[in-house]
């Protein structure tokens, strides 16, 4: 296991495709990090999937609305409600305040941290 395992799976291995009639229309979802590189690339394809609302939390709000913009202009066509939120995950007040907005969230949101872990709250 090392390097060789590694390029063999960046090589090699690729998950499995989305089905094609999957649709996130009724959810709601909170992305962190996603004014920039994979965050952004989720966000912008969870809108191809018709998310209801689609929440870009961010730590430069102007960047999120760069963010915001960008991703309703790949997809003009889009009904999805996109907002920004702030959140600075090394200020543990920005972090309780966005615990205290998500909780005016419907049951049942979908929240990626990263795209290192996927949380369903039901």
């Amino acid at each position: 296991m090392g390097y060789a395992s590694f390029l063999y799976r960046q090589v090699f291995i690729r998950p499995p495709p989305l089905p094609q009639d999957l649709s996130l229309h009724g959810r709601t979802i909170l992305i962190t990090g996603s004014n920039s590189g994979i965050g952004l690339e989720a966000a912008r394809q969870c809108v191809n999937l018709n998310a209801t609302t689609l929440i870009l939390a961010v730590r430069d709000a102007s960047k999120g609305e760069d963010a915001k913009t960008d991703i309703l202009q790949s997809n003009s066509s889009s009904i999805t409600n996109v907002e920004v939120w702030p959140l600075d995950l090394e200020s543990f007040e920005s972090v309780l305040a966005l615990g205290n907005r998500a909780t005016s969230l419907p049951r049942g949101y979908l929240f990626f941290e990263r795209l290192e872990s996927l949380h369903v709250s039901c």
